[in-house]
């Protein structure tokens, strides 16, 4: 009997091992592409939206860009995007479940001390990228100054 709960032990512990490696191995190569992951997102009746994104230190200003005309992808409406670096700890659930617009908003500028970049498009479609860390007195680095925009 001990001989086949080792057996069983075992193999558990070689299948636990590769779920984590398989786990581990998949979370890279979903990440790595940009260094951008997802971190929550509200979005308003009009199709307007805001969204949190962690980025790594090595995400430069050209990647924010890329990320931003692909998540634009031709739809007609505001979005703003605000990249914090990834150690910050955004409350997703929050954002995710917000009442409104300016709750999102007011969430996002609790937490403003880790943001990098912010994207917004403007009226006619064309996307501004603020470096937040260069700029932090730009306006548009107070999450609670884009209330105006919705």
């Amino acid at each position: 009997m001990w001989g086949f709960l080792f057996l069983v032990i075992q193999n558990l512990k070689i299948t636990n091992f590769s779920i984590v490696l398989v786990t581990a191995a998949f979370s890279i190569l979903s990440c790595s592409n940009q260094g951008t992951i997802h971190g929550g997102t509200y979005k308003d009746q009009e199709g307007n939206k805001v969204s949190a994104f962690y980025i790594y230190d090595y995400v430069a200003r050209n990647d924010i860009e890329k990320h931003s005309v692909d998540a634009l992808n031709g739809k007609n409406f505001h979005f703003s995007h605000f990249y914090f670096s990834h150690n910050s700890n955004i409350p997703t659930h929050l954002i995710e479940f917000s009442e409104n617009m300016d709750n999102t908003l007011e969430i996002l500028n609790r937490n403003i001390n880790n943001l990098k970049f912010v994207s917004i498009n403007n009226e006619d479609g064309k996307i501004k990228i603020i470096n937040c860390s260069k700029n932090p007195l730009d306006k548009w680095c107070q999450p609670i100054n884009h209330k105006e925009k919705y």
